[in-house]
């Protein structure tokens, strides 16, 4: 990731890595800064490297991160966003070349098509890896403006485990299947947003309000 702060990418990075550490060992990279959840997972035992990324396409991290794969012994490689993604499929060309599973979260505006990284995208991406868009307009981003092809690229939409809301839904009037049950966000009923406001991200006018109240 570019760090682990409070943001939907590090959140989910950091709960995905807590519900399956039982069954697999993570490690987390951080491009840029380690930020107050990376001291978290630092702290609950989850290796948390750093790797100081300076501007500009930096050889000298691409070069830190193949040290790193090589070091834990990496078989599989989780990219949030774009710039990870990339620095991971340049740096497994030093190491065995695991494969790369990339979740884009969101795209930074202006996103326009760049010559350089859609042949860069075209020539590293293996058959085994995976590319994945939390929403239509992510997938469509991807094809438009990185030269992804149309069928490598799955949409799964952020969703919220509604087990610590069950309570709250059921005096509502919803019902859960089993007590709990993982829906996109879009559908629970909130007065506060529960994401970004990003047509890319598609939540921006797809959040509903608590009865009686009439803010977003």
């Amino acid at each position: 990731l570019h760090g682990l702060g409070v943001g939907g990418a590090e959140v989910l990075a950091a709960r995905l890595a807590r519900q399956l550490a039982d069954r697999f060992r993570f490690a987390f990279v951080c491009l840029d800064e380690m930020g107050t959840l990376g001291e978290q997972l630092r702290d609950e035992g989850f290796p948390v490297h750093v790797l100081s990324r300076r501007a500009g396409v930096d050889l000298k991290c691409t070069w830190l991160l193949a040290k790193l794969l090589r070091r834990e012994r990496v078989d599989i490689i989780h990219a949030h966003q774009y710039t990870p993604f990339f620095y991971s499929i340049t740096a497994r060309q030093f190491y065995r070349k695991p494969p790369v599973l990339f979740t884009e979260h969101g795209r930074w505006f202006p996103d326009y098509p760049r010559r350089k990284r859609i042949i860069a995208n075209r020539v590293l991406l293996s058959k085994r890896d995976r590319v994945v868009g939390v929403g239509e307009n992510v997938r469509q981003a991807l094809i438009d403006n990185e030269g992804i092809l149309p069928e490598r690229v799955t949409v799964i939409y952020n969703g919220i485990d509604l087990s610590p809301y069950s309570n709250t839904l059921n005096e509502s009037g919803s019902h859960l299947r089993n007590g709990s049950e993982a829906v996109p966000y879009h559908s629970i009923p909130s007065s506060k947003p529960a994401g970004w406001a990003s047509p890319t991200a598609q939540n921006s006018a797809q959040i509903n309000n608590a009865p009686g109240d009439d803010s977003v």
